[in-house]
């Protein structure tokens, strides 16, 4: 019998059955793997950088990276190396060809802000987009860490920081910045 995608993630110890290939539709880098800079940094995109797609019949499957610039990181190296394959920079849409890589990217961005690691955010943002920063950002100035007398997980300093990075124009306080970043913006075609 040929050994399938499937058969081989098992082998490698990356997933316990394929019930949880199936369900999760990520590989997990295992706790114990010690990671260099920036790949350690507590963002779902490092910790989940691998999509596999729908199980075909043959028991093949599609296996992607979770963003186009994951091929470097040591877990995604180590995976494609053992699998003998090139994992797909482009994901791995499911039977309806939805990819998660579009969250990911978001992850990526409420993650570090809301772990402090705003810099670090500023460092890696190729893993994300302008939006996406812009999004985290309001996150970041409009929620609060649980338990604590903070007033959200960004100072407006910060947050300042963080639109000048992504080359947008930051207004002058709190308030201002939250009402420009949240406003509802009209929808137009393509042609506009």
């Amino acid at each position: 019998m040929t050994e399938t995608h499937d058969d081989l993630l098992l082998e490698l110890g990356v997933a316990p059955s394929r019930y949880f290939l199936d369900i999760n539709r990520r590989l997990t880098v295992p706790r114990d793997m010690v990671l260099p800079s920036p790949w350690n940094l507590p963002s779902r995109l490092f910790q989940f950088p691998i999509e596999l797609g729908d199980a075909a019949k043959d028991g093949t499957r599609s296996i992607g990276l979770a963003h186009p610039l994951l091929g470097e990181h040591p877990f995604v190296r180590c995976v494609a190396a053992a699998l003998g394959l090139e994992l797909d920079p482009n994901g791995a849409p499911s039977a309806h060809g939805v990819s998660g890589q579009r969250t990911s990217s978001w992850w990526h961005a409420v993650d570090l802000v809301t772990a402090g690691k705003w810099r670090e955010l500023i460092e890696t943002q190729r893993f994300t987009t302008s939006d996406d920063i812009a999004g985290a950002v309001v996150f970041g100035l409009d929620y609060s860490p649980h338990g604590t007398e903070r007033d959200g997980y960004l100072s407006i300093g910060e947050a300042h920081e963080l639109m000048r990075a992504i080359g947008s124009h930051n207004p002058g306080n709190r308030e201002a910045l939250l009402v420009d970043m949240a406003a509802p913006q009209p929808c137009r075609g393509e042609k506009a």
